[in-house]
């Protein structure tokens, strides 16, 4: 009886310290810029249609443009709708 419960109890145990350890790393993870501008309409130059996304801009560079982009800005900026 007692093998049995450690048997079951040990990848029990490592599930949850598992999930623990992923939570605090995705939560590391998270990027942080200056400014984020949301949802706004994005020109590549070429000529061809523009694409919704956001812009991430961190001391005075735009460092990403990226649709539905993961991160928070200290300001963010949503450009639905404004041309």
């Amino acid at each position: 009886m007692i093998m049995i419960r450690i048997i079951f109890l040990a990848p029990t145990l490592c599930l949850m310290l598992g999930c623990i350890s992923n939570a605090d790393s995705a939560a590391e993870t998270i990027q942080t810029y200056d400014v984020i501008i949301r949802n706004g309409i994005v020109y590549d130059g070429t000529g061809s249609e523009g694409q919704i996304s956001d812009l991430a801009i961190s001391g005075d560079k735009i460092v990403k443009i990226f649709p539905r982009l993961p991160g928070k800005g200290k300001t963010e900026i949503d450009a639905t709708g404004m041309a």
